[in-house]
């Protein structure tokens, strides 16, 4: 299966592939952190805005896992909403 990158998907087509909105909660020190490295180097990374390189942060994330855990393939869903409330506790 080939990939498709963030920057190819940015430039999709929003009949096909709408912008969505999403809200997430991070750590005040990754934020800091990570808007300092887009300010750095945006234009050299060809990050066209914040959330394009959101995007591909989140992309390449399921990349990494797709390819680790389900041979290189999309999984399936991702449509449902994650339950309100507390996040996921793990024990290790």
């Amino acid at each position: 299966m080939s990939q498709v990158s963030a920057d190819e998907r940015f430039d999709g087509d929003a009949q096909d592939d709408p912008l969505v909105r999403i809200t997430v909660y991070v750590r005040a020190s990754v934020r800091r952190r990570s808007r300092a490295a887009f300010e750095a180097t945006s234009h050299s990374e060809r990050d066209r805005s914040w959330s394009h390189l959101v995007e591909k942060a989140l992309l390449a994330e399921s990349e990494r896992r797709e390819t680790h855990y389900n041979d290189q393939e999309p999984f399936e869903g991702g449509e449902r909403r994650f339950r309100a409330g507390r996040g996921f506790v793990y024990d290790d």
